[in-house]
């Protein structure tokens, strides 16, 4: 197993599998947003690997923009 820094706290991998399944984004979406493979994922999740930062942290961006997205449709939606 690789060894590097730990992740930064503000973000988990559970935390970011919760919040997509709660707002039914599935994981490949978050991938392909990030441009990171899913067979990557897998394998963070199953901790094979540990991410570099910057691969993290664009994994932590593609799930934020991808959460305000949802959540700003779902307002215009309700507002409709």
């Amino acid at each position: 197993m690789e060894t590097r820094a730990p992740l930064s706290a503000d973000v988990s991998l559970p935390d970011i599998e919760a919040a997509l399944a709660e707002r039914r984004i599935s994981i490949s979406r978050l991938c392909d947003r990030a441009d990171v493979a899913f067979s990557t994922w897998h394998r963070w999740r199953t901790q094979a690997r540990v991410p570099q930062r910057s691969t993290w942290r664009r994994v932590v961006d593609a799930h934020a923009a991808l959460l305000a997205e949802h959540d700003a449709a779902a307002a215009a939606g309700k507002a409709a």
